[in-house]
Order: C-alpha cells, then sequence, then structure tokens
C-alpha cells in the first residue's frame, strides 16, 4: 500500500502583503496533494489577512487563523503551537509566510519515508537557497556545515553530537517533523525567549527521540528582506544560541554525553561564526 499521510503545514505570517500569495501559490503548487496549510496571522496591519481569506476560500485544505493581538517574536513558540493543536498530519512541516517551496518537496520526502524511514525518522531535511525579494536565487544555504553534510546525505543519522556542538544544520522551512515526537516533548521550543526562534531548541529536543534523515536536493527557498526576524535580530540571536545549548544540557543531562558536554562551549563558537556571521556581514 503507497504511503500517503496527510501533512499538516504551519505557516506563521506577519505583515507579508508582498509575498504570502507566493508562499501560498508553492504549496498549491505541490504535486503532494495530501495536505492541509495552518496560516497564523500575528495581528497583520497589511492587507496579508484580505490576502489569505481571498484564498482560504478557494480551497478547504487552507485554515486560517488570525490573533487580535500581536504575539511577536518572543512568543514564537505559542504562535506554532496554536497552530500544532488545531492540526490533524501525521507529520509537521513549516513554512513561514515568506518563504516558498520547490514544487516537488513534499512528494520527495514522502517517497523517501515511504520506502523505509517512516517509523524511525523524526525529521526529514534538506537543503535551503536563499532568495531576495524578486525571487531571484542568491545562493544555497550551507548553515555552516557543508564539509560535514555528505557524510550524512540519503540515510538516517544521530543529530546530537552536531546540535551539541553548535552545528545546527536543519533548515526550517525544508523539514518535515513527525507529530508523535513533536508532541512528546512538549510542542515548539524556545529557551530562552531571547533568541527569538524554535528551530534549534527543537531539533535538540527532537534528537531524543529518533533519527533525522538529509536530502541534499534544494527543497526550499529563504527569503532574505528588509522586514526579516532573523535579518533583524541576528545578532541578538547569535549571542544568545549558545543558552541554547546550556539550558537542553541541564534539561537533558541523561543524554548528553559527558565527552560532548565538554566540548559544547567550544562547539558553539563555529556554530555562531559560521552561521550568523554571514548574517552580520552581508556575505552571501
Amino acid at each position: 500500500m503507497v504511503y500517503k499521510p496527510l501533512i499538516s503545514i504551519i505557516t506563521p505570517t506577519y505583515n507579508h502583503e508582498k509575498y504570502i500569495a507566493e508562499c501560498i501559490e508553492s504549496v498549491l503548487c505541490q504535486t503532494y496533494e495530501n495536505w492541509e496549510m495552518i496560516i497564523i496571522d500575528d495581528a497583520s496591519t497589511d492587507r496579508t489577512p484580505e490576502i489569505v481569506d481571498e484564498y482560504a476560500s478557494k480551497d478547504r485544505r487552507i485554515k486560517f487563523i488570525r490573533h487580535k493581538e500581536n504575539y511577536g517574536p518572543y512568543y514564537l513558540d505559542k504562535t506554532y503551537n496554536e497552530a500544532l493543536n488545531i492540526s490533524r498530519g501525521e507529520w509537521i512541516a513549516i513554512l513561514e509566510g515568506d518563504d516558498v517551496w520547490a514544487p516537488y518537496k513534499l512528494e520527495r520526502q514522502v517517497s523517501v519515508l515511504n520506502d523505509t524511514y517512516k517509523d524511525n525518522i523524526v525529521v526529514f531535511h534538506g537543503r535551503a537557497g536563499l532568495i531576495y525579494e524578486d525571487l531571484n536565487l542568491v545562493t544555497v544555504l550551507n548553515l555552516g556545515i557543508s564539509l560535514k553534510m555528505p557524510i550524512l546525505k540519503d540515510k538516517p543519522y544521530d543529530p546530537t553530537e552536531f546540535l551539541l556542538l553548535g552545528y545546527n544544520p536543519i533548515s526550517a522551512l525544508t523539514a518535515l517533523v513527525k507529530k508523535e515526537a513533536l508532541e512528546k516533548i512538549g510542542g515548539f521550543i524556545q529557551k530562552p525567549r531571547e533568541i527569538m526562534a524554535v528551530d534549534f531548541p527543537t531539533w535538540l529536543r527532537l534528537g531524543t527521540r529518533g533519527k533525522f534523515y538529509f536530502d541534499s536536493e534544494i527543497l526550499g527557498f529563504w527569503r532574505r528582506h528588509s522586514y526579516s526576524i532573523t535579518m533583524n535580530n541576528s545578532e541578538v540571536m547569535a549571542i544568545n544560541s549558545h543558552k541554547v545549548v546550556e539550558i537542553f544540557s541541564d534539561e537533558y543531562q541523561n543524554i548528553v554525553d559527558l565527552e560532548i558536554k565538554d566540548k559544547e562551549c567550544v562547539g558553539i563558537l563555529p556554530y555562531i561564526s559560521a552561521t550568523y556571521s554571514a548574517i552580520l556581514k552581508e556575505d552571501w
């Protein structure tokens, strides 16, 4: 029997009137059709809600939630988990309102999971391209570990050591996450809140629940623009990223190997320098 699970796509958005239509269209163009898209608007002040409403009225797979008040980047976990709580899919995908997917993204991931990996994989991720506002490709994101990922591609791997040493190889917009595993860790995690992101803290905890899988294919495109949370807060995120590892290590002392923990203070430096220095210097 062909494996065709329902995939729940969580799309947080805020003032993305220039990009949200392209984001939704990239989902509508997916060659894999068994999905639901949960768009959650954080009290946008532009035309984003009107644009989303129009799409939702034409396709019942699109669900729309609108905040009356803005939660902001310090409570991204609250936004993501609000969508997670109403999701019906076996797998969770992430696509923020200013990013886009390659049309084959979901089909490619499901086809691999269908083979042998759907039972022991908790996160499936791939490569991402960096684009400007006009969709022109700038580069392919390496996330600071281009020399390490080739040995991991196309097979399950244990992400714990990479993550504890400060390397984050997972581009959130390419990730497909097993909902059951996500619920067992308490949903999306944002610790500390100053990190203004849920991906890295969440990956660390999901690594305790199963294997990750890396696909070297480009599965999506992250958009660089002047209103991006990452672009505008990259220095603060870099400074606080080491706290993510420290908090996790304290919470999961029975899992964190002492040898790895001894290295983490050193290992976090490549993560900060390789991943965020490019943002700080605008060196793409």
